[in-house]
């Protein structure tokens, strides 16, 4: 057991927890903290240390006597108080849909569609954007922080978890913690919650569409369709905060229940999200395929294709150009040579095709 809470427990979780029920914790002492309060159970004042360093040979054991006290005069048992402890740097977000019975086979996508709530707020952390093909791989590394806990009675659910306390941080906490990319992670979901209430109140989505640096973007609201099977199912979300760091959102006001109109919302939302505004841009990467069916020097009217490979939003992507005969025998020369080249023209996408119209040609490299 001292093992194991030496694993589970952190140092700023086990203050927070014990500050919380008016024990003292003095950090007077070099090289440990001191708990103390008085007990009206036993008639005196109990007292103990806690290493600072979490390498001290009896670490585990300090902590485990502490809990065992507490536990001992509160009547609780060991678990009870250590999961009281625990939640004090956890921030647990609660999912569940309606029917309560659903197949194992339903359930491994709306475990997969909640990974990719969290993948894709996560992203939007890093990059604000309306749309992402993939999870930016900064945002997968947050995910990765998150843990599945169990499922809950009630309906079919599963709790998901993430400390918001980390060990290099356990010393240093006092000092006024940041708020980890993890909880701005679930704020984020928070915001889109909000923001589809909004749009029910005043019929309209174009608020929420707007508000994608900050809340949804059409990923998450695909991942929340797909968690109540496109909309079909009723569902609820639940957070609770870690008491560890302050929330901008007041713990009560962090339920909602999903349904058939607001499903139409984030449906309405994922569509307008995903639509893609033509830019003007400039590209450079290397020609990697060409294609026509005429003949380049003898054809009255010539078509040809080329794909560029380019990158764009931070992904290596291939652009697809319809060139002039002229364009076309640049494009086949650099690509000959290898050379790289840049164009310039109005970016497209269809689906997740990118294409570049009225293209002209910049330079070869």
């Amino acid at each position: 057991m001292i093992k194991e809470l030496n694993s589970q427990i952190n140092i700023s979780g086990l203050i927070s927890f014990f500050r919380s029920v008016n024990w003292n914790v003095s950090e007077e002492l070099n090289d440990a903290y001191e708990f103390s309060n008085y007990s009206n159970t036993i008639d005196k004042e109990i007292s103990m240390y806690i290493p600072k360093n979490s390498n001290f040979i009896d670490y585990g054991r300090r902590i485990s006597e502490l809990i065992t006290i507490y536990a001992n005069l509160n009547k609780l048992t060991i678990d009870e108080v250590i999961g009281n402890i625990l939640r004090q740097s956890l921030d647990v977000m609660k999912a569940s849909v309606n029917p309560m019975q659903i197949s194992v086979e339903d359930a491994f996508y709306k475990v997969k569609s909640l990974r990719k709530l969290i993948q894709f707020s996560a992203s939007s952390e890093i990059k604000h954007r309306k749309n992402f093909d993939v999870p930016i791989g900064a945002g997968n590394s947050i995910a990765n922080k998150f843990e599945f806990g169990h499922t809950f009675v009630g309906s079919f659910g599963f709790s998901i978890s993430s400390n918001v306390v980390y060990p290099q941080e356990q010393l240093s906490f006092l000092d006024g913690p940041t708020i980890p990319l993890q909880r701005r992670t679930l704020e984020r979901i928070v915001v889109g919650m909000q923001d589809i209430q909004y749009a029910l109140e005043i019929d309209s989505v174009d608020e929420l569409v707007r508000n994608y640096e900050n809340g949804l973007n059409a990923k998450m609201c695909d991942a929340l369709l797909e968690f109540a099977n496109d909309g079909t199912h009723s569902s609820k979300f639940m957070i609770n905060w870690s008491s560890f760091i302050d929330s901008q959102f007041n713990q009560y006001d962090c339920l909602w229940k999903l349904s058939k109109k607001e499903y139409e919302v984030i449906n309405e939302a994922s569509r307008r999200l995903q639509e893609f505004e033509p830019i003007e841009v400039s590209l450079m990467g290397k020609i990697v395929t060409l294609h026509t069916v005429h003949n380049i020097d003898k054809a009255d009217k010539f078509s040809g294709t080329a794909y560029l490979k380019t990158a764009i939003d931070d992904r290596t992507v291939d652009v697809k150009m319809v060139l002039s005969r002229f364009n076309y025998k640049k494009a086949l020369d650099a690509h000959m040579k290898g050379l790289e080249i840049v164009v310039k023209g109005e970016l497209t996408k269809t689906n997740t095709v990118y294409e570049l119209v009225n293209v002209s040609w910049q330079t070869s490299v």
